[in-house]
């Protein structure tokens, strides 16, 4: 994307909702195929797992995830869309038991922010870092 190009953005929120949307839509979607799990603790740890790394994948996202952009109205009402999905998978996985119930859904954001924290700081090597999988 060309200088010229970032020019015709009238604000950032803008530039950043043009080159983050379709990962914002790709995010929210995990929530919603989360929510689809039969298993309540899978289909919340399957959410956290993939949120990670989808921030790992891509730092700029890392980053955007955690930040409010007001006049980014499409991002943020994905995201929004996404926050409440993600109630509803922390209310399920407490209702069956298999998740604390003093967990609230603004520890996720602070699960975000952290993550973002270790990535930014792992740089390229974020995606192996932030693997789950055990060593082979």
């Amino acid at each position: 994307m060309g200088f010229a190009t970032i020019r015709n953005f009238p604000a950032k929120d803008d530039l950043v909702e043009a080159v983050f949307l379709d990962r914002m839509d790709a995010y929210a979607d995990t929530v919603t195929v989360a929510l689809e799990d039969p298993d309540p603790w899978h289909r919340f740890t399957g959410y956290i797992e993939t949120a990670c790394a989808m921030q790992a994948a891509d730092i700029g996202f890392a980053d955007v995830l955690t930040m409010t952009l007001p006049s980014a109205k499409a991002l943020e009402r994905r995201r929004n869309e996404a926050y409440t999905d993600m109630v509803r998978l922390i209310k399920r996985a407490k209702t069956a038991g298999r998740l604390r119930s003093d967990l609230d859904p603004s520890d996720l954001l602070l699960m975000h922010t952290t993550n973002a924290g270790v990535i930014n700081a792992a740089g390229e090597a974020a995606p192996e870092a932030s693997d789950a999988s055990p060593p082979q």
